[in-house]
């Protein structure tokens, strides 16, 4: 079990004594200012040494953007941390800095972080936004090109069964790879940059199992596999126990991560094979030799996206060439953060930025 404070770090066997003192004397590191991007892996192993960003940061990684920290970028993927060392001089410094924030906004101690969902699951969430919009201004087409109409100043959205709309102001919040094809015939420098930006794709393994048939207490979220230990899969999440509602009594709920940047072969297997490996896995690790009651291969292709060293540098390209064309905007999980929180965070500031836009756009047309 991976510990949960800094003192739990230095009393856990999960670490050498070595690695230990690394950790302890992280915040007397030289802090280099001004460095160019590197990757997570580069910067944990500057900052702490390889065994943490080998068994603690890699899988970290590989559970955040099923990728490699080895090319996944400090700066982009965790801005935070950047922000620490660049104002506290270590990361150490910057936790007990941000823990006495919590402690003054949040003087009643109540928990923060704690992973949460919705009851009847995530669609909840979108299902929400539909009747908060009204279900008669959506659109049910796939968007395939963007045109602007110079006389009108018009964006006109086409569809992939010949329907088109015209709108003021065009937002795209698809994944890059679509938003880089309704861009191509609008700008075609803009679009390449955009489909520059690389994802991941994952093969999801759903198993409900009887809580007599798993052998080991499932007390926390579940487990990650260091890349390094070269196993079959990215790792396993114990639904059931980090959400309540998840699994009936007396049974659990298990969920698989495979493929990602280490094994991206596996999201084209077919179901059986996949299954079979999974059950080879968790044999392994959890001791689970009966098969699952209910079992369920779900493939996300282009899953999630990859900030690769020097994003940001890219991002800022991809801003720069957005500007010859006023009342576009482009947002997602492609650009400056891929958590569900990002994209609520990022969305909001950009509706701030649009409705400063078009208040300017309206003066100069009155």
């Amino acid at each position: 079990m991976l510990p949960s404070s800094f003192l739990g770090l230095l009393t856990t066997d999960v670490l050498s004594w070595r690695a230990k003192l690394s950790l302890a004397f992280e915040r007397f590191q030289s802090n280099k200012q001004n460095l160019t991007d590197e990757s997570i892996y580069a910067f944990a192993q500057r900052r702490v040494g390889t065994e943490i960003a080998d068994k603690l940061v890699d899988p970290f990684v590989t559970g955040i953007f099923a990728g490699d920290a080895k090319l996944v970028s400090y700066q982009a993927g965790f801005p935070r941390l950047a922000a620490m060392e660049k104002n506290y001089g270590s990361i150490s410094k910057g936790l007990k800095a941000a823990r006495k924030v919590r402690q003054i906004s949040n003087p009643e101690g109540r928990s923060s972080g704690q992973l949460w969902s919705f009851h009847h699951g995530l669609g909840t969430l979108t299902n929400a936004l539909a009747e908060k919009c009204g279900k008669s201004n959506i659109r049910e087409f796939k968007a395939s090109n963007l045109i602007h109409n110079k006389e009108s100043n018009k964006w006109i959205i086409e569809g992939s069964n010949g329907e088109s709309e015209s709108f003021d102001i065009a937002i795209l919040s698809c994944p890059a790879f679509s938003q880089a094809a309704i861009l191509k015939n609008l700008d075609e420098m803009l679009s390449n940059k955009i489909a520059s930006i690389p994802y991941n794709s994952l093969a999801v393994v759903v198993m409900g199992y009887r809580s007599g048939d798993v052998p080991i207490p499932l007390e926390g979220f579940g487990y990650l596999t260091p890349s390094s230990e070269n196993r079959a899969i990215l790792g396993v999440q114990w639904c059931s126990s980090i959400y309540r509602g998840r699994a009936p009594a007396g049974t659990v709920l298990l969920r698989a991560m495979c493929g990602g940047a280490s094994r991206p072969e596996m999201v084209d297997l077919d179901d059986d094979s996949i299954a079979k490996i999974v059950y080879r896995e968790l044999q392994a690790s959890m001791q689970i030799q009966a098969p699952p009651f209910f079992l369920k291969v779900i493939r996300w292709k282009n899953a999630i996206p990859q900030y690769m060293v020097n994003h940001l540098e890219k991002v800022k390209e991809i801003e720069n060439l957005l500007i010859s064309h006023p009342g576009l905007y482009l947002t997602g999980n492609a650009y400056k953060g891929i958590s569900i929180n990002d994209c609520v965070e990022n969305a909001e500031n950009l509706a701030v930025q649009i409705s400063r836009w078009w208040s300017r756009a309206r003066e100069t047309i009155s």
